[in-house]
């Protein structure tokens, strides 16, 4: 009797067992079912860009010339502060345009500003954030008449921006965001604007937070590097947008930036070192530098060579530059001696924002700091 007790007793156990795995089950596929990623094309206005920006205005509160944003086109760079934009000829070090920020209307100081320029260096795209809940704008000057083509709103965070390769769009990239608190819609965290237009023109299947978009060479992928707690690298075929090609990750390992090689392998920076991907296969990798990599870090390719940025100690301090050969091997590292934040590149320099507020350009092939550039320096020449 006791025997058939505790068998009954087994089979009671592994019924309510069953019972419980069937409601998990279902409670999960029925929130699967109800999570949506949907459009977020309700929340970009298109205006004129003089109800945020005023042209060479001298009408500005200066808050600050601490430099935010660097970029620099042809003969000019773009310096971003907090409350203005300087487009400045690099030759002769004057102000060809500015760009005022008017306060009340963006209501809050910029916290940040991404500037990038398109492949045949015609046009910037500018994109600002200015915290959570508040407008960020989005808008784009034309390098030859230094005239803003459109404006667009967005009532969300834009995070990274990037321009295709074949000039036609505009991918942008946000933190997760829930339609409201009583729904599972959630705004797609990647979407194309119409480069010509700043007008919106699809989504892909995506929420989770984005901090990086890259397209391939040639133009048939894009990349989404995630940001915290995901940090993987989605990879979206551009002519289907409701399947990625594969997510590519690897548990416990954070990963920041991306680098296309060609049409079969691209690279990563993750925390524990340079990995190698196959486009084709998100589980065959190899990892061509081990080290220990921070956020900060980044990584850039000048023909067959490759450029760390390795912070070391933190951003707050000098990085080393690292040089890799197309097989990644480590062939130099130069150590400078001074802080180098929000770096840009283009024509085998890397741009970056130094000690004192003194923007410092160094060159790949010379392998030093050939050029410093103060913007406080131009203000007073200016006035």
């Amino acid at each position: 009797v006791g025997s058939n007790f505790t068998r009954a007793k087994q089979k009671m156990k592994l019924f309510k067992i069953i019972i419980i795995f069937f409601i998990i089950f279902s409670c999960k596929t029925k929130s699967q079912e109800n999570a949506k990623i949907i459009s977020p094309n309700e929340n970009l206005k298109y205006g004129n860009s003089l109800k945020y920006i005023l042209e060479n205005s001298t009408n500005s509160n200066e808050l600050s010339t601490d430099i935010i944003a660097n970029l620099s086109v042809k003969n000019l760079k773009f310096i971003s502060t907090n409350d203005k934009i300087y487009v400045i000829d690099s030759l002769t070090k004057k102000i060809q345009k500015t760009f005022n920020f008017n306060f009340t209307e963006l209501k809050l100081e910029l916290l940040s500003v991404e500037f990038n320029a398109n492949k045949n260096k015609t046009k910037v795209l500018v994109t600002t954030s200015s915290g959570q809940s508040s407008t960020s704008l989005i808008f784009q000057i034309d390098i030859s008449s230094l005239k803003i083509d459109w404006l667009t709103e967005y009532s969300k965070q834009i995070e990274t921006s990037s321009y295709s390769n074949n000039l036609k769009t505009i991918a942008l990239g946000t933190s997760y965001n829930q339609k409201n608190k009583n729904s599972n819609e959630y705004y797609s965290s990647l979407f194309l604007l119409n480069s010509e237009t700043g007008k919106f023109l699809n989504y892909f299947e995506q929420g989770e937070s984005v901090s990086q978009i890259k397209f391939s060479d040639d133009n048939n992928l894009m990349f989404a590097v995630l940001d915290w707690p995901h940090t993987d690298t989605f990879v979206w075929n551009l002519k289907s947008r409701e399947k990625k090609l594969g997510a590519f990750g690897k548990d416990n390992i954070s990963f920041y930036n991306i680098i296309d090689i060609d049409e079969n392998y691209f690279i990563t920076i993750g925390s524990d070192g340079i990995y190698k991907w196959n486009k084709t296969d998100t589980k065959n990798y190899k990892i061509v530098y081990k080290a220990t990599i921070n956020g900060s870090d980044k990584i850039y390719k000048f023909e067959n060579i490759f450029i760390l940025i390795d912070y070391l100690n933190g951003s707050a301090n000098p990085p080393i530059i690292k040089y890799f050969d197309s097989k990644f091997k480590l062939t130099d590292s130069k150590k400078i001696n001074t802080t180098f934040n929000n770096t840009t590149s283009s024509a085998y320099k890397l741009e970056g924002i130094g000690d004192n507020n003194k923007l410092l350009c160094f060159d790949i092939k010379k392998k030093n700091i050939t050029e410093t550039f103060e913007l406080n320096e131009i203000l007073e020449m200016e006035k």
